[in-house]
């Protein structure tokens, strides 16, 4: 049986998410193992009140902006962030010996 494009699409959506989530939960716990259990608490507090507050003012952004120039906005937000993990590569030791819990290793 053939999916459709749009399961196809929200397939690969579904993988990347989980790809991300789980280069991420595994750099926190390296990055703290005495703080595991903590950092990824924190971890999921953060991302659950970006998904709290987003709805606050996500239609406002969307009826303000008209839909082309507030995805744009999100997409423009998420090229910025791009660096981000190439910076953690680079200065990441330097980054985790400035921090008390982080190991040093």
């Amino acid at each position: 049986m053939k999916c459709s494009k749009s399961s196809d699409a929200a397939n690969r959506l579904a993988y990347r998410t989980l790809l991300v989530f789980t280069g991420i939960f595994t750099f926190l716990v390296d990055a703290y193992p005495l703080y595991a259990a903590s950092v990824l608490a924190a971890n999921a507090f953060v991302r659950c009140m970006f998904a709290a507050a987003f709805p606050l003012f996500g239609n406002q952004m969307y009826e303000a902006l008209g839909y082309p120039w507030a995805s744009s906005l999100l997409a423009f937000l998420t090229v910025a962030m791009l660096p981000f993990p190439y910076i953690f590569f680079r200065y990441g030791k330097r980054i985790r010996g400035t921090s008390r819990f982080a190991t040093q290793g």
